[in-house]
């Protein structure tokens, strides 16, 4: 429900497209601006702030903890308003109401800051707003390191697909009815001995890609290591997940350009990690100790034996 507010004709020029820094629109009706404005929204800028250093300060500390590229243009937006002004579309500015300081941060369309001329909004906004643009910048590119550091943490490199640090993630979040899944390459040494390492990585990218285009939504593929490669299957029983195996190695042998099958190992989620590993790892060997390029599913009891290794 919205209730609509006469704008102040010193504040807002007719025939404008105005946008308060909550993101409602200012829009034009009979040739006068009008606010649109929730009813239980905040009230219109004022025209100053007189705790401007204050405010000033407490927004570059909040830019400092944002977590996110939408919560640091939030905070930017809110600023603008606490410091007695709003926005407009650069499209629609003129250069006397105006500061030409972009504070979409690149989302969108260009928005401009406005504050009547000579008001202690705009000057508050004058001395405060481009210092706030740079750390709101700067906030904006550490979060971006921050996040490829993490992706580059958990991504493998060669496949892009999640890696063992990601893998182990997943197990210590999955539920009892997952199923894991432990995958490991038949004939592949052969590969990489006859045609070489580069041959060997491109089979290893064409798995990858096998896996990704035949999982259902929710399911991860990840390599965990070498020719070693994972599941994990969301909501599904052992059945199932057979069935989807099978369903992968058919796909696999028309998508595959060298005679390299792969083994599997199945295990329902046990009590920990680790054991659910063990006993997914345990069917894989049992799979390629049964003749490879096939299927095992762990029996009760195969997270307990003393070791493979």
């Amino acid at each position: 429900m919205h209730r609509r507010v006469p704008a102040a004709p010193a504040r807002l020029a007719a025939g404008r497209r105005y946008l308060r820094s909550d993101g409602a629109h200012h829009a034009r009706q009979n040739g006068a601006p009008l606010i649109v404005e929730d009813i239980e929204g905040p009230a219109p800028p004022s025209d100053a702030n007189p705790d401007a250093d204050v405010v000033a300060n407490g927004v570059t500390r909040q830019l400092l903890h944002a977590e996110s590229a939408a919560e640091v243009r939030d905070i930017l937006l809110h600023a603008v308003r606490q410091l007695g002004g709003t926005t407009i579309l650069a499209a629609d500015a003129d250069d006397v109401e105006s500061l030409p300081v972009d504070v979409s941060l690149g989302a969108g369309q260009p928005l401009l800051p406005i504050a009547v001329p000579g008001s202690a909004a705009r000057a508050n906004l004058e001395r405060h707003l481009p210092r706030l643009v740079a750390d709101a910048r700067r906030a904006l590119d550490l979060i971006s390191r921050a996040e490829r550091l993490s992706l580059e943490a958990t991504t493998d490199g060669l496949t892009r697909l999640g890696n063992r640090t990601s893998f182990m993630r997943l197990l210590s979040r999955s539920d009892a009815d997952d199923v894991i899944v432990a995958l490991d390459l038949d004939g592949f040494k052969e590969v990489n001995d006859r045609y070489g390492h580069a041959a060997g990585d491109q089979v290893l990218r064409d798995f990858a890609a096998c896996l990704v285009d035949h999982l259902r939504a929710g399911d991860h593929a990840l390599r965990i290591g070498g020719d070693e490669f994972a599941l994990v299957l969301r909501g599904t029983d052992i059945a199932g997940a057979d069935a989807l195996v099978d369903r992968l190695r058919t796909a696999w042998h028309e998508r595959r350009t060298h005679p390299v099958g792969f083994s599997a190992g199945l295990a329902r989620n046990l009590s920990t990690p680790a054991t659910t590993h063990e006993a997914a790892d345990r069917a894989l060997y049992a799979a390629k100790g049964a003749g490879k390029d096939r299927s095992s599913v762990a029996e009760p009891g195969m997270d307990e034996d003393p070791g493979r290794r």
